[in-house]
C-alpha cells in the first residue's frame, strides 16, 4: 500500500501529521494542499498558505508521489527550487515551503499495490525541531563550450602526431535526464520543466552523452 507521510510545526508550534494511504479503489485521486478547510485535505491553518497551493498524486508506472503547484502567484519551493508549474517527485526528506510555512516529507512507503486515498491529522505538542530551513539551491555554472581549445602553435611535423592530434578526445558538455520521459535536457534547465513532457528537473540527474 503506497504511503507517505507529512509533518510540519503550525502557528501555534504544535506538530502536525498527515497520513496518506492510498488503496486499490482509487488511483487518480488528486490531494488538495492549502488554505481552504472546505477544498484541501490537507489543511493548512496559516495565513501565507494560498486557498488551493498545491495538489499530491501518485503514479503507479513510476512507483512514486508527485508534488504539483497550483498557486501561480505564490508557488510552492521543493528542497529550495521554485515550483512554479509542471510536477516534481517526491521523497523521504524533502522539504516543502507553502507561503511561510515549511512541511516535511518524514516517509514514503511505496509497493507494487494500485491505489482510494484517505488520512487523518494528529496533533501533539512537541516542536518539530528537526525540520531545518529550507535550502537554497546555488547556482549552476555555466558549461564551457566543447572545441574550446587553443590552436598550436606549430603543425605536426610527423604524420603519426598528426594522427595523435586528431585522436585527442573533444569536451563534452554534461546534460540533466529528465526522469520521467528519459530525453537529455541542458544543465541551465536545472531549475526548470521538461520541455518535453513539462516534469520539474530538480530532481534529475546529470549525464555525459559521448
Amino acid at each position: 500500500m503506497p504511503q507517505i507521510n507529512l509533518m510540519w510545526n503550525d502557528s501555534n508550534s504544535q506538530l502536525q501529521n498527515y497520513q496518506l494511504s492510498l488503496l486499490d479503489t482509487d488511483l487518480n485521486k488528486k490531494t488538495n494542499i492549502g488554505r481552504d478547510q472546505q477544498q484541501c485535505d490537507i489543511w493548512l491553518a496559516h495565513n501565507t498558505v494560498s486557498r488551493v497551493h498545491a495538489e499530491v498524486s501518485f503514479k503507479a508506472e513510476w512507483q512514486r508521489f508527485y508534488l504539483r503547484n497550483l498557486a501561480a502567484n505564490n508557488p510552492v519551493r521543493v528542497d529550495g527550487g521554485l515550483l512554479v508549474d509542471g510536477e516534481v517527485a517526491l521523497y523521504e526528506g524533502s522539504m516543502l515551503q507553502f507561503g511561510q510555512l515549511l512541511l516535511q516529507v518524514s516517509d514514503i512507503i511505496v509497493d507494487n499495490l494500485s491505489t482510494h486515498a484517505h488520512g487523518s491529522v494528529s496533533q501533539g505538542a512537541t516542536q518539530l525541531n528537526s525540520v531545518p530551513a529550507v535550502p537554497s539551491i546555488p547556482p549552476i555554472s555555466a558549461v564551457p563550450p566543447a572545441h574550446n581549445h587553443e590552436p598550436s602553435q606549430s603543425a605536426p611535423n610527423s604524420g603519426q602526431n598528426a594522427s595523435s592530434a586528431q585522436a585527442q578526445p573533444q569536451s563534452v558538455a554534461p546534460k540533466l535526464v529528465c526522469p520521467k520521459c528519459k530525453t537529455p535536457q541542458a544543465l541551465s534547465l536545472r531549475n526548470s520543466n521538461c520541455p518535453v513532457c513539462g516534469h520539474f528537473l530538480a530532481d534529475a540527474a546529470s549525464q555525459y552523452f559521448f
